[in-house]
């Protein structure tokens, strides 16, 4: 029997292994196909991380010119950057690998929530789910070199912090947790408002269940200075006294004072513009206004219009699509919300990860690549509903009368299901119709435990796998630019001048500028 340290480290390796495993499809099939290849290694296949890659190198070479539009110093760039002087592969090695391992992190903060609520296996089930999602891989898949690939663990990391701060009033957490959101918002500037979201829930929360608990005051103290608009080493300077006070000198941190604390810091916050952020994404993707600017004369001749109505990801998404993009299939994604039904009633402190839920449903409205945020809650609701289901079908008894007739309501499903999957070509009905071939097997062996515990977790693991995987399996992406397009490119390099533009769709420019050298 493992302990449950070493059940943990062995749930982490399992998901974490699956999750860079399921990624490397793609290269095992990319690879076969040589206008995919230059410099002897795959490209990737994201327009915008040829901005990040122009920038790491024009980093590694130490310099970039004024007016280039270089992502000189940009987070990725320099995450990439430090990768490069640290590892021994080629600078195109690490851009299209980066998102394979960087990504599957995102099962570490899953399992060790699972953890704190001493649900171990649901964080399996879920880690697993949610590192192969439908949105999420494709927005992390290897070669897509972006942003993405940490825009999910972070907040995940941060939530872990909250609750384990709740849970168990660890020191750790409260001085980790406000590091984490200065790296996030340090490494994606847009997550503002999300983190704002979870502060103020997190406020919130305390104040009802835990408001005599000196620790989640800090905690959210912390956070506020964390989000402040001053420079990084200022603000971990000025954390890492407060901790050291909190902790040393804990008898002065009476209420009112820490009431005095917060009402300064919350002033500071407001007087260094901390809400401009949210007014810019609610402008951009909530009410997406079209109009950017227009011109100041009085004929009004100019009007500039956003490029928001443009975006495909930033568009209505249909429901359908919506649901495979968060849970991989519809099933799994119903499934879930009875799994997040019951996962709160139980566990009220998962409250604080309604933030992210609800900024991936904001995808119905702003557009799909909203989802990926809704990934890691929902997956850990299917993993608690798995735990509930398991539960209750061990407790579940009948008796003979009533088993023939649940096994034949059963074969009547199955046979139906699958018929009008046929007809009406739905896949939705096809998954309703493999639940039930799961359901007799159940219950033909519900009286069995042994048989029963390996048909339980067999039937699980392939609702919310199968689909997934099928997916990636089919989800064949392309390189941004064919081997002799961007031999082409390379080309004008040598004979274009420094000065020379070339002019290209928006997110092309990118692609251009970094094999070309030119400005766009």
């Amino acid at each position: 029997m493992l302990s449950k340290r070493k059940e943990l480290f062995l749930f982490i390796l399992i998901a974490y292994v699956f999750s860079v495993l399921c990624r490397f499809y793609w290269v095992y099939w990319a690879s076969s196909f040589e206008e995919f290849f230059f410099n002897d290694e795959l490209m990737i296949i994201s327009n915008d991380g040829y901005a990040f890659a122009e920038g790491a190198r024009d980093m590694i070479a130490g310099f970039h010119q004024e007016n280039d539009l270089s992502y000189y110093g940009s987070s990725l760039s320099t995450l990439t950057y430090l990768l490069y002087k640290i590892l021994p592969f080629s600078f195109e090695s690490i851009i299209l690998y980066m998102s394979v391992f960087l990504s599957s992190l995102l099962v570490v903060p899953i399992i060790l929530i699972a953890r704190e609520y001493e649900l171990g296996f649901c964080g399996l089930v879920a880690a697993l789910l949610a590192s192969v999602a439908n949105s999420y891989y494709n927005r992390t898949m290897a070669g897509y070199y972006d942003t993405d690939m940490l825009a999910i663990v972070l907040p995940c990391f941060v939530i872990y912090f909250m609750i384990r701060i709740i849970k168990k009033q660890d020191l750790l957490a409260l001085i980790l947790l406000p590091v984490f959101i200065i790296f996030y918002l340090w490494y994606y500037a847009s997550a503002y408002t999300l983190v704002v979201a979870l502060i103020g829930l997190f406020f919130i929360y305390n104040l009802i269940y835990h408001r005599k608990d000196k620790i989640v005051y800090m905690a959210s103290i912390f956070m506020l200075i964390a989000i402040s608009s001053l420079a990084w080493y200022y603000l971990l300077c000025v954390i890492a006294i407060l901790f050291a006070l909190f902790v040393l000198k804990n008898e002065y941190f009476k209420p009112k004072f820490i009431a005095f604390l917060g009402i300064l810091v919350i002033i500071f916050l407001l007087l260094s513009g901390g809400l401009d952020p949210i007014l810019y994404q609610l402008e951009f993707y909530i009410f997406k206004s079209d109009m950017s600017s227009v011109a100041s004369s009085s004929l009004q001749s100019f009007t500039y219009f956003n490029v928001n109505q443009t975006i495909q990801e930033v568009g209505d998404i249909d429901i359908s699509v919506f649901m495979q993009r968060i849970s991989a299939s519809e099933l799994v994604f119903i499934l879930s919300l009875f799994g997040l039904v019951l996962l709160l009633k139980e566990h009220k402190s998962f409250v604080l990860a309604l933030p992210m839920l609800f900024l991936g449903f904001l995808a119905l409205r702003s557009g799909l690549r909203f989802t990926i945020y809704a990934v890691p809650v929902m997956a850990l609701a299917f993993g608690y509903f798995y735990l509930y289901a398991c539960s209750f079908l061990k407790n579940f008894k009948y008796n003979n009368q009533d088993a023939k007739l649940y096994k034949i309501l059963s074969f009547i499903a199955i046979f139906a299901c699958f018929i009008l999957a046929f007809i009406f070509e739905n896949t939705f009905i096809f998954e309703l119709g493999t639940l039930f071939v799961f359901i007799l097997l159940i219950l033909y062996f519900l009286n069995d435990k042994d048989k029963l515990k390996i048909i339980l977790n067999a039937s699980f693991l392939f609702i919310s796998l199968f689909f997934a995987l099928k997916h990636i399996y089919e989800y064949k992406a392309p390189t941004v630019f064919a081997k002799n397009e961007v031999e082409i490119l390379n080309s004008l390099k040598e004979m274009a001048q420094r000065e020379d533009y070339v002019i290209a769709w928006w997110d092309y420019g990118y692609p251009i500028r970094y094999y070309s050298d030119v400005k766009t």
